[in-house]
């Protein structure tokens, strides 16, 4: 099974669940369900759960990390159902549409949804822990070792490291096919690099008949992390599955930013003016601040922010900007951590610079030096960058040369993948993080 049906899986058990929970509640209520019951609830509680599963969603409970019984999980599946009874109970007595207020029914329900749910999460994380694919690794390397250590703290994933080569000589080629049998072996992991040993290829492809599957590291690093290896990643692999075009998914991308950027400033333009006239107040200088950064195919823009920090912040020199930053004034400071400064991204936006989604746009200063440090950075630059990313939600606040390696890993997997649902999960994700990373 993989990762993805996993996923799939724990969804649709949870629809059921819900469902069912909602069936078992009429029953305990009223002793038996017609068609009057059922219709008076089946609609109100979809939309309930609709938001139900939304909730889930934003607090993790289909990650790839939470598929796995833990202490953490219970205590995010009791949080996200109190979450989600709050926002039933507000819905269920504002709200016209729902015309009924289940008061016992709505309390019925958390109760048997919140065991229900709990104990369909531990059985199918237990269920599902046992792995399914036993894998030798051949290579060593960072990336390698990076691999190795996530699959042997999630075995959620299904994989379980029977053996290792960590380097090839004449006697593990000769006893590869006996130290495949003898660890019961499935699945081979290997170093792109070594398929210039002929020798120990063949000796794999002996195997491959017999049905052991073979996998290239960048392949199972991206499936596994959802990243793509840099030190591992050839130039013709990048040119043939990172370049190419999109253009229907373009296409409906861009209206689809435009109108939500109108939305946003119409909404934002009373807090937005309110903003200006505090920063206007506390501190000299202009109110929004201007910067240049890159974009699609390297053209240079103009990116707009509320001015968080001093005039005389960069009086000597461009400096990575860091979560806490001293520099920044105490209203300045508010408006970073809650990401408030960014507003002005959205006329950003209407003229084209960059989206929603896409790679961080980097001040041209800095690319300068990552270009000549970190391979394939210019890469990232084949599509516009955005307000957030897949790089943003996966890892840390970045102010270093390793962090803009790290994240230009997240930034080609975001490339490869990218689609309108991930682009929706993205956005979904930043939401939760505004939330619950504020610093």
């Amino acid at each position: 099974m993989n990762i993805s049906l996993k996923q799939y899986l724990v969804l649709i058990g949870d629809v059921v669940i819900l469902y069912g929970c909602l069936l078992a509640t009429l029953l305990l209520r009223y002793g038996h369900i017609n068609t009057y019951l059922w219709q008076a609830h089946a609609g109100p509680f979809a939309i309930i759960f609709a938001i139900w599963i939304s909730i889930f969603y934003i607090a993790g409970l289909y990650d790839l990390k939470n598929l796995k019984n833990t202490l953490e999980l219970i205590n995010q599946v009791i949080i996200s159902i109190f979450a989600g009874s709050l926002i039933a109970i507000i819905l269920f007595y504002l709200v016209p549409y729902f015309k009924i207020s289940p008061k016992t029914n709505l309390a019925i329900f958390v109760v048997i949804f919140a065991s229900a749910e709990t104990l369909w999460r531990w059985m199918f994380n237990t269920w599902t822990k046992k792995p399914e694919k036993k894998v030798l690794i051949v290579g060593e390397d960072s990336e390698v070792n990076e691999l190795i250590a996530f699959i042997t703290d999630n075995p959620q994933l299904g994989y379980e490291i029977r053996l290792r080569i960590k380097e090839i000589t004449e006697d593990t080629t000769r006893s590869l096919s006996r130290l495949i049998e003898e660890n019961d072996i499935d699945s081979i992991i290997i170093m792109e690099s070594i398929r210039d040993n002929d020798k120990f290829i063949r000796e794999v492809y002996k195997n491959v008949l017999h049905g052991v599957e073979v996998l290239g590291v960048t392949h199972a690093y991206e499936t596994v992390m959802q990243k793509l290896p840099i030190a591992h990643t050839e130039r013709l692999w990048i040119l043939t599955n990172i370049t190419r075009n999109q253009r229907v998914y373009e296409m409906i991308k861009l209206p689809i930013s435009y109108g939500l950027a109108i939305v946003l400033l119409v909404l934002f333009s009373p807090l937005m003016i309110l903003i200006g006239l505090i920063i206007k107040l506390s501190s000299r200088g202009p109110i929004i601040y201007t910067q240049t950064r890159m974009g699609k195919n390297e053209k240079r823009f103009s990116i707009y922010k509320f001015r968080t920090m001093p005039v005389s912040a960069e009086k000597d020199g461009p400096q990575w900007s860091t979560p806490q930053d001293v520099r920044a004034t105490p209203f300045g400071a508010l408006l970073r951590a809650t990401h408030l400064d960014e507003l002005p991204q959205l006329i950003n936006i209407l003229k084209g610079d960059i989206t929603f989604v896409g790679p961080r746009p980097e001040r041209p200063e800095f690319i300068k030096i990552l270009k000549k440090q970190i391979p394939y950075y210019e890469v990232r630059h084949i599509v516009k960058p955005g307000i957030t990313g897949w790089a943003q939600i996966s890892y840390r606040y970045g102010s270093s040369v390793e962090d803009a390696h790290q994240k230009l890993q997240y930034d080609l997997f975001y490339i490869k993948n990218r689609s309108l649902v991930l682009d929706v999960l993205i956005i979904v994700k930043t939401i939760k993080l505004l939330f619950t990373n504020i610093n």
